[in-house]
Order: C-alpha cells, then sequence, then structure tokens
C-alpha cells in the first residue's frame, strides 16, 4: 500500500511538474475569471432584490402614509417601512456604482491573454543537474 501511495505522488509530481508556467498562468487566470462572475451574479441578485423592494415602495408607502392616522399601529410601521425603503433605494444606488465601477476597470484591463510566457516549462535555462 505505501509503494501505491508512493507511486501516486510520483505521478502527481510529474503531472504538476510538467505544466508550463503559460498553462500555470491561465489556470490561476481562470480561476480569477470564475470567482469574479460568480460576484457579478450575486451582486447582480441583489440589485435586482432591492429594485424589487423599492417598486413595492412605491406602492405601498404612500398607502400607509395616508392611513397612518387610522391608528398608531398604522403610523409606526409608516415610519418603519419608509426606513426600509429609503435603505433600499440607498443600496441600490449604491450597488449600481459599484457594477459600474467593475464594468469600467473590466473594460480598462489590460490583456494578458496574449502576453508570452516567459519560459515555456518552470525550469527552462536551469542548469541540467
Amino acid at each position: 500500500m505505501k509503494k501505491l501511495m508512493l507511486l501516486a505522488a510520483g505521478i502527481a509530481a510529474l503531472a504538476l511538474g510538467a505544466c508550463t508556467t503559460a498553462q500555470v498562468q491561465t489556470a490561476a487566470s481562470n480561476a480569477a475569471s470564475t470567482q469574479t462572475a460568480v460576484g457579478n451574479a450575486a451582486l447582480s441578485t441583489l440589485v435586482g432584490l432591492q429594485q424589487q423592494i423599492a417598486a413595492g415602495c412605491v406602492i405601498v408607502q404612500p398607502a400607509l402614509v395616508a392611513s397612518s392616522g387610522a391608528s398608531p399601529g398604522v403610523a409606526a410601521a409608516a415610519g418603519v417601512n419608509g426606513l426600509v425603503c429609503a435603505a433600499a433605494t440607498a443600496a441600490t444606488s449604491a450597488a449600481k456604482e459599484v457594477q459600474t465601477a467593475q464594468a469600467g476597470n473590466a473594460a480598462s484591463a489590460p490583456d494578458t491573454a496574449s502576453a508570452p510566457a516567459a519560459a515555456s516549462t518552470p525550469l527552462a535555462g536551469a542548469p541540467i543537474q
């Protein structure tokens, strides 16, 4: 069993050692792109939810304010709902600014995908031992 584990470790080391610098850079770039895409999807979902809340506020808040004279409970609900609506509106604006900034950063980022690799292998140029 120990010999089998050593053989597996040796094969894994050979496979990883065979990766070129460009392949390692590509893998790192792909991982970063995936992380950015997931973050952008989450932000888009959040902005959509905040927009739905803000749209609901346009309908609910005036009705609560108009009815607030009916009871102290309705007046309190109107006050709390007003705070929620203000927070949703501010959060939506902030999230849209973040999306705009991210889009601007993505457009101005240099294209490193076409840059030549510094060496064909991690050991290129190293003396043979």
